[in-house]
């Protein structure tokens, strides 16, 4: 599979994944409402600016680009 294929094949299966996850923490009603709009706009708008320029960025910038994003969230996540 190429990879920019492998990359927009990835961020797909999120969306379905998200959105359930979603809905079991909101019938267990863990979430906040005041941020629920600003992240869904966040994630569409992110999304879709991902999908144009998936289609015109070069792989190598891609991949550096994809590769940053999960660092910058992994170092995230070890120091919160």
């Amino acid at each position: 599979m190429q990879e920019k294929r492998a990359h927009a094949t990835a961020i797909l299966v999120i969306l379905p994944i998200s959105l359930f996850s979603f809905i079991l923490y909101a019938m267990r009603g863990f979430y906040q409402a005041e941020v629920l709009i600003p992240t869904a706009l966040g994630v569409t708008a992110g999304g879709m600016l991902g999908a144009v320029l998936l289609g015109k960025l070069n792989t190598k910038i891609v991949n550096f680009v994809f590769a940053c994003l999960q660092l910058l969230a992994g170092l995230f996540l070890f120091f919160s």
